[in-house]
């Protein structure tokens, strides 16, 4: 009983944690990160009014969007008395100004306010290029974008409101790891603090805005906890292999990266062997049939309205053109930098986030080496060195992780770029913005925790020396992040 509580006040504690940490850094990072940020929180308010976007080429961004955009992401100065000059996300995306920031347009005085809001608007009428991503997010978004509006929120206060949302799908990311851990790792059961450990401080980056990929490890992290259980359970039921499959159908319709949890639901049901009896192969029918069913009805809003895909709709905006199968093959991922470039690139930004500060990266990028080259050895060593109790586990995660990276590289051969993106771009045409990789967060820090006891050969051993590595890095992200707390962009200095 004793056991039983205490892992129960590490888990809650965890929650805590990993709550309070996106908590403090979604309300000290100024608004509209230039992690797309602008054009995800523009969904959610269409979403909030019931406005399902279908065709990209039709959606430009909300006037609210864009006054939001111009208000609190936009500085003003004035380089002459008779005129003014708007400087965008400056703390993002320009140097450190020697005279120091341009204040926010929100502290001007409201005449000069009064003309620079109409003009920034007019600047930012564009399309969104994010319109038709999956829905799901923005769905559960939008409804706590309503719930603001309905509390009295509005303005900047709403808009840190929609990001606020992140501190409540962490904790419950956290939870979701724990049992899939124990389900994974069942002799195992302090490996599941150090899963618990790795969700709760590791997503970093996107996490602190408005964005699809805070939502996308909770939903996938779900949908592999009833995948485990669909496999290792000896009669299932029904309303788990409807739900099994379901919850796959809600990992695809957050991001799409998810698609590797279809791999996870062919291990699941091959292990089940549904050839070997009438029971198996109807459950199996029922889990597939639950996740083709929204999924399909997701795909014909677009076939109703005579357009094509989402992806394919956002890659034409994007000026990506696919290649021909005679231009696959020379491309330099099949080489030394799919690990000196690709791998290194994609684990690193995973473990530190992409976001930047006067262009300058948050955390320290010398430690890239370490967060890569960690994360490939350990996962080696859990595969290669898996206990008998834990193939079900390690091999769904295996399927999870393996898969992810192998479509990243995919893409990353399938299009030309186009110069309006710099990460897939001509001169550097690889996937590798570590925030694609949290739709398998869950089953990465299954594979990392499990490797690490197999090379230390102790639990708690791996447990503590992740905690270093841990504390380490959010050292890193405390130290080159002191300044952001004084910004006058922030959720601390709104009116």
């Amino acid at each position: 009983m004793n056991l039983v509580l205490s892992s129960r006040v590490w888990v809650t504690l965890l929650c805590l944690l990993g709550a309070l940490r996106v908590w403090v850094f979604a309300a000290a990072l100024p608004p509209f990160h230039p992690l797309d940020e602008a054009f995800h929180y523009d969904l959610v308010v269409k979403y909030a009014r019931g406005h399902v976007p279908v065709r990209l080429t039709d959606e430009r961004l909300d006037p609210a969007t864009r006054e939001a955009i111009v208000r609190f992401g936009t500085g003003i100065s004035n380089p002459r008395s008779d005129s003014i000059l708007l400087h965008r996300s400056p703390e993002y995306l320009n140097p450190r100004p020697p005279d120091g920031m341009p204040p926010p347009v929100w502290t001007a005085p409201p005449a000069i306010g009064a003309a620079a809001v109409p003009w920034g608007m007019r600047d930012w009428d564009r399309l969104n290029y994010e319109a038709v991503e999956p829905p799901l997010y923005y769905l559960v978004a939008g409804a706590w974008y309503r719930l603001g509006t309905a509390l009295g929120l509005s303005g900047g206060r709403l808009f840190y409101w929609t990001r606020f949302l992140n501190a409540l799908l962490e904790a419950a990311i956290v939870a979701v790891a724990v049992g899939a851990a124990r389900l994974a790792m069942t002799e195992a059961p302090a490996l599941a603090v150090g899963v618990a450990l790795f969700v709760a401080l590791v997503p970093r980056g996107s996490f602190y805005g408005v964005s699809n990929d805070a939502l996308a490890p909770l939903t996938s992290g779900l949908a592999f906890y009833a995948l485990l259980r669909l496999a290792r359970e000896s009669a299932p039921s029904l309303a788990l292999s409807i739900g099994a499959g379901a919850l796959v159908a809600a990992a695809l319709l957050t991001k799409t990266t998810a698609i590797a949890m279809l791999l996870v639901l062919g291990v699941a049901l091959a292990g089940r062997r549904p050839w070997a009896s009438r029971a198996e192969a109807i459950g199996a029918l029922t889990t597939l049939a639950s996740m083709a069913v929204p999924l399909l009805a997701w795909q014909s809003l677009y076939w109703i309205a005579g357009e094509p895909s989402g992806p394919t709709q956002k890659a034409m905006a994007l000026g990506w053109t696919p290649k021909g199968l005679d231009e696959l093959w020379p491309h330099p991922i099949f080489g030394l930098p799919f690990v000196t470039v690709f791998l290194r690139g994609l684990l690193a930004t995973f473990w530190r986030g992409d976001l930047v500060w006067h262009l300058a990266p948050i955390g320290w990028p010398h430690l890239d080496l370490v967060y890569a080259g960690s994360t490939l050895v350990c996962v080696v060593a859990a595969i290669v060195r898996r206990p008998r109790w834990a193939q079900v586990g390690i091999w769904s995660s295996a399927a999870a992780v393996l898969g992810t990276i192998a479509f990243l590289a995919l893409l990353s051969i399938r299009f030309h770029f186009g110069a309006r993106t710099q990460h897939p771009s001509p001169s550097s045409p690889y996937f590798t913005a570590g925030r694609l990789l949290l739709a398998v967060l869950v089953p990465i820090a299954l594979l990392y925790v499990s490797g690490l006891a197999r090379i230390l050969r102790d639990d708690r051993r791996a447990v503590v020396a992740l905690a270093v590595l841990l504390l380490v890095l959010t050292g890193a992200e405390v130290a080159t992040t002191r300044a952001i707390f004084g910004s006058p962009y922030n959720w601390f200095h709104l009116p």
